[in-house]
């Protein structure tokens, strides 16, 4: 399935560069790209949905995230299939894809965490530990829903960004969604693996 056609993608890359450019404070590209007129109604749904993915983490860049987290959705779309088991390649390629600069050389190395007041609390696996446990949510995906790998693969927080913004594309690639984006439930961090 294709969501996007190399021409549309053109055409977001050129508006997200161009709203980069001009630093207005506001994450402004999908609004720019929902009024030329140029995408039917699920493209908008996905191009709006990437726009507030990107608002929600309050990223610096955020249009160009946009414009990679479009990128990585039509991605998934066009070369995922329909119905397949996911694999460790498709993790790591999808990381890189949401976040290309702090993700191309896989998983993380360090601990991350959250900022809380004036503290940061530290989330996801130990750094040892991402490979084993990505593969072993990877065993399980059978029995797990959309929501719950979900929870799961944040619970483990792989990357040094994008953790969000590429779980919520395989929630929606798990849950049939793709062409009619939604967010999944927050997880609650309790993770089985």
């Amino acid at each position: 399935m294709t969501i996007f056609t190399p021409e549309q993608l053109g055409i977001i890359e050129s508006v997200a560069r161009q709203c980069h450019a001009t630093k207005s404070g506001e994450l402004s590209v999908a609004r720019e790209l929902a009024a030329m007129g140029t995408f039917d109604e699920v493209q908008v749904a996905v191009i709006e949905f990437c726009a507030e993915a990107v608002r929600r983490q309050d990223e610096v860049d955020a249009e160009i995230r946009v414009l990679w987290m479009v990128n990585a959705y039509n991605f998934v779309a066009e070369n995922w299939g329909d119905v397949r088991a996911l694999t460790e390649e498709d993790i790591l390629t999808l990381l890189a894809l949401v976040e290309p600069e702090d993700n191309a050389r896989g998983y993380r190395k360090g601990q991350t965490g959250k900022r809380e007041g004036p503290f940061i609390v530290e989330i996801g696996a130990p750094p040892e530990d991402i490979p084993r446990r990505i593969r072993l949510i990877l065993e399980h995906q059978d029995a797990m829903n959309p929501a719950e790998f979900y929870a799961e693969f944040e619970g483990i927080h792989p990357a040094r960004n994008g953790n969000g913004r590429t779980g919520q594309i395989i929630f929606n690639f798990l849950n049939g969604t793709l062409v009619c984006p939604e967010f999944p439930p927050e997880p609650d961090f309790k993770t089985q693996f």
